[in-house]
């Protein structure tokens, strides 16, 4: 009598795989999760937003569409480095708009579990707060940026 034998998964199949978009910030490279861009362009029109807070550069215009612009700089306490036609990566959460100010854009990256790693803990509590995951890659370790944390999807408004 035979029996049927159970189906094999290859290690390959197995493993959880994350792809992720890198940007550079300040010299360093981050990535985002790959689902949630939308797309790269330059925005010389930035309309300031009075008192909000520190991180949102203001309002940008992508292809008709209002979005908030974020500066991820100001997210990793870093200084502020605008340029005149500014790097943005549109990005979506929770069905918004939103695009983040960078300083260059990168590779597409696929990762898996065996690549995570733990965050060094030279990492400071305010990078730790807006990190998602962390990879090592050939040349680096990329922490992932949370985007619910980025985009600040989380908190509540203090203005009542």
């Amino acid at each position: 009598m035979n029996r049927p034998t159970p189906a094999r998964t290859s290690n390959a199949a197995a493993t959880k795989r994350q792809v992720i978009f890198t940007v550079g910030v300040g010299g360093e490279r981050f990535g985002l999760p790959i689902d949630c861009v939308r797309t790269v362009f330059r925005s010389s029109a930035i309309t300031p937003v009075p008192l909000a807070p520190k991180r949102i550069l203001g309002l940008v215009n992508l292809r008709g569409h209002v979005v908030t612009a974020i500066c991820i700089r100001d997210v990793l306490g870093l200084e502020r480095n605008m340029q005149p036609e500014q790097l943005m990566v549109a990005i979506e959460h929770r069905n918004e708009g939103f695009a983040l100010a960078v300083d260059s854009v990168g590779d597409v990256l696929e990762l898996t579990e065996e690549d995570s790693v733990e965050l060094p803990m030279s990492v400071t509590p305010a990078r730790r707060a807006v990190t998602a995951d962390a990879y090592r890659t050939l040349d680096a370790i990329v922490p992932v940026l949370d985007i619910e944390a980025l985009t600040g999807a989380g908190t509540k408004s203090l203005a009542a």
